[in-house]
Order: structure tokens, then C-alpha cells, then sequence
């Protein structure tokens, strides 16, 4: 999917299904383009049986990065009490895509 990260693209190779939330509720993305704004889309559900797996924006002027599974996958090596972004993107680039879609999908 273009716009997406590689583990979204890994992802939907996997079989998940991508979901966005609207005031309706969640609804399946159809497009072939991700495009995250806080105005629009924040976030996307990613979605096999009963995995979830959530990538959009967290932190002010922080591109999307893993939303959940967080907690208990990383080390944290902020002073804070959770992984911040930056500890998601340290943590991505010291391992490769399949490495990190096997620990998500075991927690």
C-alpha cells in the first residue's frame, strides 16, 4: 500500500485487514494510499482473527508508528513510564520487519 510504512505493507501481505475509525464506527480502508492527518485518519486497525495491531500518529510532529501492542514488547529508554516514539523507532530500526511482525503477533 503506497504512503504506508513496511511493516503496513507487511502487514497486509500477512492477511490483515486495514480498518479506519470514523464517527460511525470502524470501517474497512479501501484505497491503496494511507494518508495520516489528525484532521482525517490518525489511525489504522490492523485486523487477523483476533490480532490487533493499531499505526497512525501519537506524538506531535512524529510521523505514524506503532500505537499498540506497545507496552511490554521494547525496552524503554526514556525517562517516562511507556515507549515514546522515539523508543518505537529505535526499537524498529534495530530490528527487521518480519522480526517485529513475529513479537506483535505473539503478544
Amino acid at each position: 500500500m503506497t504512503g504506508a510504512s513496511k511493516l503496513e505493507d507487511y502487514l497486509i501481505e500477512q492477511g490483515f485487514t486495514p480498518y479506519y475509525y470514523t464517527k460511525t464506527g470502524w470501517v474497512k480502508y479501501e484505497k491503496s494510499y494511507i494518508s495520516y492527518s489528525s484532521m482525517a485518519i490518525s489511525a489504522i486497525k490492523y485486523v487477523k482473527g483476533n490480532v490487533l495491531i493499531y499505526y497512525g500518529l501519537s506524538e506531535c510532529n512524529h510521523p505514524p508508528c506503532l500505537l499498540y501492542p506497545r507496552n511490554n514488547i521494547i525496552e524503554i529508554s526514556s525517562e517516562h513510564s511507556y515507549p515514546t516514539d522515539s523508543d518505537i523507532d529505535n526499537w524498529f530500526a534495530s530490528n527487521t520487519v518480519e522480526d517485529i511482525y513475529n513479537i506483535l503477533v505473539k503478544n
